[in-house]
């Protein structure tokens, strides 16, 4: 740790800050959050393990981002969810399937009506 830098928190407060408790003792990342907030960790995490070359890992984050789109009917997640999930299919091996699902994506994209967020073309 640089000294320069004063610690602020302590990683009790940063686990309060990420996730709640559970029965068990452990914390969970999507329980007591905001929909939007759970998309957005889910994509975030898709994103950096798509960078680091992990389609297996960016397969789960992308389906979950998509259970939560769905589940709260969040359409550009569910764009972005797209495209991450045909990315991980074209990692894994399957390029007609992740092609097509990166289409989807894009056409779901074209068709809201928000501000121009690029996240969906920087696969």
């Amino acid at each position: 740790m640089d000294a320069r830098f004063p610690r602020r928190s302590t990683p009790a407060q940063t686990r309060c800050r990420i996730g709640s408790r559970t029965s068990r003792g452990r914390y969970s990342p999507d329980r007591d959050r905001s929909p939007n907030l759970a998309a957005t960790v889910a994509a975030i995490g898709a994103f950096l393990h798509l960078w680091r070359r992990a389609p297996e890992t960016v397969h789960d984050r992308a389906v979950r981002l998509l259970q939560v789109a769905d589940d709260h009917d969040l359409q550009i997640w569910k764009a972005l969810g797209r495209c991450l999930l045909g990315a991980a299919n074209m990692g894994i091996g399957t390029p007609e399937v992740g092609l097509a699902q990166i289409r989807e994506g894009l056409e779901l994209y074209r068709g809201l009506k928000t501000p121009p967020v690029f996240w969906p073309l920087l696969l």
